[in-house]
C-alpha cells in the first residue's frame, strides 16, 4: 500500500484558497534554503541532516 500524506495550508486553512487555484502544495523547510540545487537524494537527506540535525538522528 502506498503512503499517504496529509497536507494543510496554514493556521486555519488561511492558504487554501491560493493553493487551490495555483494547483500546488508548499512545505516549509526555511532551514534548509534553496534546495532546487539538489540533484541527489542524497544530496536532499545530507542537506536535511545539517538542517534539522535533531529530526535526523535515528529514533
Amino acid at each position: 500500500m502506498g503512503s499517504t500524506w496529509l497536507v494543510r495550508a496554514d493556521s486555519g486553512g488561511r492558504l487554501a484558497p491560493e493553493f487551490k487555484s495555483r494547483a500546488i502544495v508548499a512545505i516549509g523547510w526555511i532551514e534548509a534554503g534553496n534546495t532546487l540545487d539538489l540533484v541527489t537524494r542524497e544530496d536532499f537527506s545530507q542537506r536535511m541532516a545539517e538542517a534539522y540535525p535533531e529530526d535526523s538522528k535515528p529514533k
